[in-house]
């Protein structure tokens, strides 16, 4: 049984960000929330933290770049897919350990791949379990 995930989708265009949860919703598991802008992501980030960002590059104020380097400091192992109209930056998301680079406009296959490597990730990352249904990733654990 697939466990539901949360994405956060950080796009300073409406459009795109409307595109690409219709992608993602169209598996029954996924659950979004979006931000416009990095300022108002990271504010969130301090509190929560999703499966999956998927992080535009060309924002007005932070831009994709500069908010990844400060998500890297305060969530290291968060994944992060970058998404761009530009591949020009694709090797500073390789850099900052990016899962994936998303071209726009974006292609329901893409965007059902980065579900599928995403999945595959979480199965290969250490949890405890609590219970039959609950797993918490070691790497959320602060204090036990």
């Amino acid at each position: 049984m697939d466990t539901d995930l949360i994405i956060y989708i950080c796009d300073d265009n409406a459009q795109d960000i409307a595109v690409i949860e219709k992608f993602l919703h169209w598996d029954k598991h996924v659950r979004t929330e979006h931000f416009t802008s990095g300022e108002q992501l990271l504010s969130t980030l301090l509190g929560h933290q999703p499966d999956l960002l998927i992080l535009d590059i060309f924002m007005p104020g932070l831009d994709g770049i500069a908010t990844l380097k400060r998500i890297r400091q305060l969530a290291p192992d968060l994944p992060v897919a970058l998404a761009s109209s530009s591949d020009e930056f694709a090797m500073d998301g390789y850099r900052l350990h990016a899962l994936r680079y998303l071209e726009k406009p974006f292609r329901p296959e893409d965007v059902h791949e980065l579900l599928l490597c995403l999945r595959h990730s979480q199965h290969r990352r250490p949890v405890l379990q609590v219970g039959r249904e609950a797993a918490i990733p070691l790497s959320a654990i602060a204090y036990l």
